[in-house]
């Protein structure tokens, strides 16, 4: 026994699937092949293993749930005395309702079909289907009868918000003045609307919305709708004649209620269904990877068209092809027959791949991952290659490989001392120089620049190089003369350079600490300058002692060659006394030049003496107040570091005098106990804040000469007025370093 006609038209879909689960579960007729014919209908139009697990386990619930249902008509409520429809109006119902859930393509088809055979069970007028919401609203789905006004108040009611006999029909929660009206499977059945309005209290009133008895409803009803014990929505039924619906009619609407709520239930899970497929279709063909779902001997059962492209193909090229038939590869076919037999998924990254067939095609590179297809026994039935190209990503990670390889030869052999830095100090790289320097390796963890033990521990050179890291941590280059002591004990000498790196917004991310040994080039310049402060004292020392005696000699001589003529009363005599006065000035400027080239005594206390003597002459020359101001005595013991202090003091009044037009100087030398600190300041129109690019040569020689002593100087406005020059400068290894 098969289903009727009408039915077999749809062989082959789910539907006839379906109809055929309905028909049999009607009859009792067991269907061996039911399971085998829907499993391979699903399957054909889900693709989706749980999917079609989930409906079949629905359908067989349907099949179970029909059975009880006919049972319950058939022996259960005929026995108890129904006198409605006989059984055969109910097979014949069934069968209607069943045809029409086979024959509708929607829900919404089916629902008017099954209004229409509500109106002519029930021969009601009016006839409306409400279903619930996601909302939890219930708006009519199905009406007839109803005018467009009706509709417009009743159609969207909430369960939430809104009072109404459909509304507590469909929460199972009747009011007191609903009881009498009230039917064993949960319905509303009034067939007479005026004298239940009479009824009413004034507050009972208020729990009705009125709206069927506006327009003269005598005779309404409102069943439940249910799937399975949960009420779905409601049929409400309205006549404007009374007594319209007897209690036969209602019982064998109730009873069909269930089998329209199977039905419904089954058309919102096909349309979800049909969604979720519609959406997986979507995102198998649109989404950025490359699919190909094969069968246990790697037969392709669909790609898509992202993995159809990749070979300029279409999608149905593949289906049927095997892979390795397409794409032989013994390792990769290995792997394959590894996830089949294991069941276990495989995943690689960056697999390289050579089209055997298409040798002059360059490899590409890929990011696979293969899954096995497990039915619910954990059998392997297929597998889903996914694909994934990196090949750009390859190339650019090589690309960048090769710049690492040139970056790290240029950073690694330089001669220049470097580091990369956090914006903190931290270090976050050395080049072998620089390791090599301070006689470390490559830090572990990230260390501060400063706790290099080359630095040593002088707190002042740490302090510095705080402050220059700071410097460009702000975004400035900051660039210093530093000393350090290498790994094997030797002092060097360091032009260092700390220098901000921005990002692509503008930020300073790293530092990077640029160093030159100019240890050699300070010992040569401090040898020539000693050279050039001997020759000097040679000089000044043969200016006193040799052209000095000589001149002294000569005025001696004219001066007795003076007297003589003047005792003769010559008048070369008068010639005589102005050569003589000559031969003074002579004296007195070579006794002058002899102290400007030697003004130092070779003693400690000879810079103090020197400064003392320098403020005297600067007073008595241009007639305004230079003191010098000892805080106590000062003795410093290397004479050529003691030179180049007086050159610097002498510059700074020159200027203070001649740009400043200062008319107080005043000149401090103090000894801190770990070097000197030589102090200058004037009370005239101070130097420009801040100092220009363009400095003048007396300030880079003042800058140079404190550089050389391992010093440094410091020039800025006074707060008060005036400029204040400052050279600090440590007694010890700089002065022995820069004189070799």
């Amino acid at each position: 026994m098969d289903p009727p006609g009408v039915y077999r038209h749809l062989a082959g879909t789910v539907e006839y699937q379906m109809a055929r689960l309905f028909w049999w579960a009607a009859h009792g007729n067991p269907d061996p092949e039911l399971l085998v014919d829907r499993q391979a209908a699903l399957f054909g139009m889900t693709h989706d293993a749980k999917t079609v697990e989930q409906l079949e386990q629905e359908l067989a619930l349907a099949k179970a749930r029909i059975c009880e249902l006919e049972t319950l008509q058939g022996a259960g409520r005929l026995e108890e005395g129904w006198s409605g429809p006989s059984s055969t109006d109910r097979a014949s119902a069934t069968r209607e309702l069943l045809q029409l859930f086979a024959t509708a393509t929607t829900r919404c088809k089916y629902l008017d079909s099954v209004r229409d055979l509500l109106c002519r069970w029930s021969g009601s007028q009016c006839v409306g289907i409400r279903l619930v919401n996601r909302k939890q609203e219930i708006p009519y789905e199905s009406y007839c009868g109803f005018d467009h006004e009706f509709w417009e108040h009743e159609n969207w009611l909430s369960l939430e918000r809104d009072q109404c006999v459909c509304i507590r029909v469909i929460k199972g929660t009747p009011d007191p003045q609903d009881l009498p009206y009230a039917t064993p499977g949960g319905s509303f059945v009034c067939n007479n609307a005026d004298q239940l309005s009479q009824q009413l209290t004034a507050g009972a009133i208020k729990q009705f919305r009125g709206q069927c008895m506006k327009v003269g409803f005598k005779s309404i009803s409102v069943l439940p709708l249910r799937y399975r014990q949960e009420v779905i929505g409601a049929i409400h039924i309205a006549d404007r004649r009374f007594e319209q619906f007897p209690a036969t009619t209602i019982e064998f609407i109730e009873a069909m209620g269930p089998l329209i709520g199977e039905a419904v239930h089954r058309f919102d899970m096909e349309d979800s269904l049909r969604q979720s497929n519609e959406l997986l279709e979507r995102t198998f063909e649109s989404i950025d990877l490359h699919l190909a779902h094969m069968d246990r001997d790697f037969n392709f059962i669909r790609v898509n068209r992202g993995y159809a492209e990749v070979d300029g193909q279409k999608p149905d090229y593949y289906v049927g092809k095997n892979h390795f038939a397409l794409f032989p590869n013994p390792e990769n076919e290995r792997l394959f027959h590894k996830v089949v037999e294991t069941g276990e998924a495989y995943s690689v990254l960056a697999k390289p791949f050579k089209y055997a067939y298409n040798p002059e095609r360059s490899v590409t590179y890929w990011d696979w991952s293969l899954q096995p297809v497990k039915r619910p026994d954990g059998w392997v039935e297929g597998v889903v290659l996914c694909l994934v190209n990196v090949t750009d990503r390859e190339r650019t990670r090589a690309a960048l490989r090769d710049r690492e390889v040139l970056y790290r030869a240029v950073f690694d052999q330089t001669f220049q001392y470097m580091a990369v830095l956090a914006v903190d100090g931290r270090i976050l790289e050395m080049n072998r120089a620089c390791a090599e320097l301070f006689g470390v390796e490559q830090p572990d963890r990230a260390p501060l620049f400063w706790e290099l033990p080359g630095w040593g521990g002088r707190r002042k050179a740490r302090g510095r190089l705080k402050h220059a890291i700071a410097e460009a941590a702000g975004g400035h280059v900051a660039q210093y003369e530093a000393q350090a002591t290498a790994g094997d004990g030797r002092q060097v000498m360091i032009d260092l350079t700390v220098k901000p790196v921005r990002d692509d917004s503008g930020a300073v991310a790293y530092l990077i600490a640029e160093g030159r040994d100019i240890t050699l080039r300070k010992q040569l310049e401090g040898q020539l300058l000693e050279v050039s402060a001997r020759e000097q004292r040679r000089i000044g020392q043969d200016l006193h002692d040799v052209l000095g005696q000589n001149l002294t000699g000569l005025a001696f001589l004219n001066r007795i060659l003076e007297q003589k003529l003047a005792e003769r009363n010559s008048p070369e005599a008068e010639d005589a006394a102005r050569v003589g006065k000559v031969i003074k000035q002579a004296i007195g400027q070579a006794r002058a030049l002899s102290r400007g080239l030697c003004p130092i005594d070779q003693k400690a206390e000879g810079l103090m003496t020197a400064l003392h003597a320098f403020a005297s002459n600067i007073t008595e020359f241009y007639g305004i107040s230079c003191l010098f101001e000892p805080q106590r005595p000062v003795l410093l013991h290397d004479m050529a570091a003691a030179m180049h202090l007086y050159h610097i003091a002498q510059e700074a009044v020159n200027n203070a005098i001649k740009h400043g037009e200062a008319d107080q100087v005043r000149l401090c030398l103090s000894d801190e106990g770990d070097g000197f600190v030589l102090t200058i300041r004037d009370n005239g129109s101070g130097i420009p804040d801040p100092l220009g690019p363009a400095t003048g040569l007396g300030l880079n020689i003042m800058k140079y000469r404190a550089g050389m002593i391992g010093g440094t100087l410091d020039i800025k406005r006074h707060p008060e007025g005036g400029t204040l020059v400052t050279c600090t400068f440590r007694d010890g290894e700089e002065s022995e370093l820069a004189s070799g």
